[in-house]
């Protein structure tokens, strides 16, 4: 597995790479974690890693691998990837876990699960007035994330009315 960091700056920087493989049931597979230095404005490879060391076992269809970089600007990026096609996926059915909060001028979800889910989509039945900061994203295993709605209704209603969905509740 090659990774690529890309910098539009204008000087290096050093950073702290971490990458974790998930299995799609919740397991962590592998984890690493590497000091990596990005020069100016260009694309460097910062990290080469054999595949099987990587999956211990696993194949493919049953992982998910994030990356997530810490700049020593203070800036963090994160990025998600599958090894297959996303139709090759063996996803497993899942129930994410919400709670909902009150916030100025809204509501603050937090959804949360202990399996990967893939592509949680966030609605709100009956309600025209309402905006989320984001509604459409993927759940690690056991890592929460946080969207806020700008909405007149109060925290029960709101999870009253609110629907999940994804695609690992879709049959094939």
């Amino acid at each position: 597995m090659l990774v690529f960091a890309v910098s539009d700056l204008l000087r290096s920087q050093q950073g702290k790479l971490t990458l974790t493989v998930y299995s799609l049931d919740g397991q962590t597979v592998n984890s690493l974690t590497k000091t990596v230095t990005i020069p100016a404005n260009t694309s460097t490879l910062v990290l080469e890693q054999s595949l099987s060391e990587l999956l211990k076992g696993r194949q493919r269809e049953d992982v998910v691998v994030s990356m997530q970089l810490f700049a020593s600007s203070g800036a963090s990026y994160q990025a998600d990837c599958f090894l297959c096609l996303q139709k090759d996926l063996r996803l497993t059915p899942v129930q994410p876990k919400v709670s909902v909060e009150a916030a100025e001028g809204g509501c603050l979800i937090t959804a949360k699960a202990d399996k990967f889910v893939r592509a949680l989509a966030l609605t709100i039945d009956g309600s025209e007035d309402c905006w989320f900061s984001n509604n459409y994203f993927d759940l690690l295993p056991g890592v929460p994330s946080k969207c806020f709605v700008r909405t007149s209704l109060n925290p029960g209603e709101l999870k009253r009315r609110l629907t999940l969905h994804c695609l690992n509740n879709m049959t094939k």
